[in-house]
């Protein structure tokens, strides 16, 4: 199999920080073709070959860091003051000043002390380096960093492209994992960079927190590293296995372990390998570990990982809010087929749960205020109008404690409002929601007045079981996009409806009663109440 040398995306193998000596040893046996080394699961001979691992690698580790001391910049004649940011295997990043617009720019070079002057490898990694460029240039999003231009000074290949300062998501994954908005908020965005990648025919091929940029305070996510990068439709560069095995897909895996099932496919990346890539970089987002460390280090955890075992199945970490562990699976489905048909198709799913309704958020007392406020009034409204009813009562009154229900709750929803901006769209949502409600309630009222005139008593008794109709209607209308129970609330309003018209001289008592118990009921029950939102703190 071949494989392709990374460049500055520090990769040390799986997870440079994950100590885990085994994994790096498997992606360089991936980047050499060897498959029995990785393989080999008897202890016996897996801790002889630590040990003489341990013995090269002592032996290596004079020579590497020699090799990784800062070399001199090249001269390159578009550029002045050169200063090295980063490095990798193939390719070193500096920062420079433009000489004619002053603008500072990231300059990646191919690495002379790698390859010889007019060696082979170099040719290939020159070839490689510029393809990289191409294909990154080719993309215009947000979120993929331009390349400005291309050259070659002194033998070795050179491509500029747009500076981020910032760290990347890998970095920022040791202070911890990020909470879910800010993981959903960053991975949305590079979804739709991926997409837009994969729609100019292009295959990622390496998708993974270390090569994702996180742009200072505005939390801009940059896609960078496009090395392993290939078109879709050209099989004459194909490069077998490339990637990161960490965050690597099942089918491609099954390449590195000959013993595992097969369905006799060629093994080949897709746009289905990068997806399960963003959705084991989202998952890595989350538990602050990639989905392969989940099971332990060694043969083993990348084998069930080939067979298609998921790290969250035993739901360890219940911090992860359940829509976005649904999103983690079907992306890391072990068939390609079971997964998103488009990255774009993963972006909406997590632009559906970051603008979920978050009540604590935008109204932070509207819970209690629902219980002690809303609640009881309900109660009391319907049996004042039901003892006004039998008491035969003033029409007006009758009327006015029909309707007085709406003050209490737009009251809650006015004391209740929070102040940041992202509370408009909540605001106006649910607003509109009651306003329309109450604006058809009050217009259903008026037109059974004038039909039933002059019997009052009979408008009064039909109104509840339209008030119950277009309660039912609102609460299924918005299932959608709220709390899935509210379709279930939605068809107990429609019953009552129906038993509010068989039972005239009680629907007030029963309507108060009906609607109490629903408030506290949403209060109580809507997750979205629940909910405290850190995307501003994490």
């Amino acid at each position: 199999m071949n494989r392709r040398n990374d460049d500055v995306g520090e990769r040390d193998g799986w997870d440079s920080d994950s100590n885990s000596e085994w994994l790096i040893r498997c992606e360089q046996a991936a980047e050499h073709g060897s498959r029995t080394e990785i393989c080999n699961d008897n202890e016996a001979m897996a801790s002889e070959h630590r040990r003489c691992y341990e013995w090269v690698e002592a032996l290596a580790s004079p020579i590497r860091h020699a090799l990784t001391e800062p070399t001199s910049p090249p001269m390159i004649p578009e550029y002045e003051d050169l200063v090295e940011i980063g490095r990798g295997g193939m390719g070193i990043v500096y920062r420079g000043l433009h000489r004619e617009t002053h603008r500072v720019d990231a300059i990646k070079v191919l690495r002379p002390d790698r390859f010889g002057q007019h060696s082979r490898s170099r040719s290939n990694a020159s070839s490689l380096l510029r393809q990289e460029a191409k294909l990154a240039a080719r993309v215009a999003h947000e979120s993929i960093l331009p390349v400005y231009q291309v050259g070659e000074v002194d033998g070795c290949t050179w491509f500029s492209m747009q500076l981020v300062e910032g760290v990347s998501l890998h970095d920022r994954m040791k202070e911890g994992p990020l909470s879910p908005e800010l993981a959903s908020d960053i991975m949305e965005r590079v979804a739709r960079a991926v997409d837009a990648v994969h729609r100019q025919g292009i295959l990622h091929g390496d998708i993974k927190p270390h090569n994702i940029l996180l742009e200072g305070q505005s939390r801009r996510p940059w896609i960078t590293d496009f090395g392993v990068a290939e078109l879709a439709n050209d099989t004459s560069s194909r490069l077998g296995i490339a990637g990161t095995p960490a965050y690597m897909a099942p089918e491609l895996i099954q390449g590195i372990f000959p013993g595992l099932p097969s369905d006799g496919k060629p093994i080949e990346r897709t746009i289905a390998t990068d997806i399960y890539s963003l959705g084991a970089t989202l998952w890595a987002l989350l538990a602050g570990q990639s989905p392969c460390e989940a099971f332990g280090v060694g043969p083993v955890a990348m084998q069930r990982i080939a067979e298609g075992s998921q790290p969250w199945l035993p739901a360890k970490v219940v911090s992860i809010p359940e829509p976005l562990l649904r999103i983690c699976k079907k992306c890391t489905a072990l068939d390609p087929k079971d997964r998103y048909a488009s990255a774009a198709e993963m972006a909406d799913a997590l632009s559906d749960w970051l603008n979920r309704p978050r009540w604590n958020r935008h109204f932070p007392r509207l819970r209690f205020l629902l219980q002690v406020m809303v609640a009881p009034s309900l109660l009391v409204s319907g049996v004042i109008t039901w003892w006004l009813r039998q008491s035969n009562g003033a029409e007006a009154w009758v009327w006015a404690s029909l309707v007085s229900p709406y003050v209490p709750l737009f009251l809650a929803f006015g004391l209740s409002r929070g102040h940041a901006a992202a509370d408009v769209r909540a605001k106006r949502e649910l607003w509109s929601m009651w306003i329309g409600h109450m604006l058809g309630s009050l217009s259903c009222l008026i037109s059974l007045r004038l039909l039933c005139h002059p019997n009052a008593d009979r408008a009064t008794a039909m109104a509840y079981p339209i008030l119950a109709g277009l309660s039912s209607a609102v609460f299924i209308a918005k299932s959608g996009n709220f709390w899935a129970s509210y379709r279930w609330i939605g068809l107990a309003w429609a019953i009552l409806a129906i038993l509010f018209s068989l039972a005239p001289e009680s629907n007030a008592i029963g309507f108060g009663v009906a609607a109490a118990i629903t408030c506290i009921w949403i209060a109580r029950g809507d997750r979205a109440f629940r909910e405290h939102s850190s995307a501003t703190t994490t």
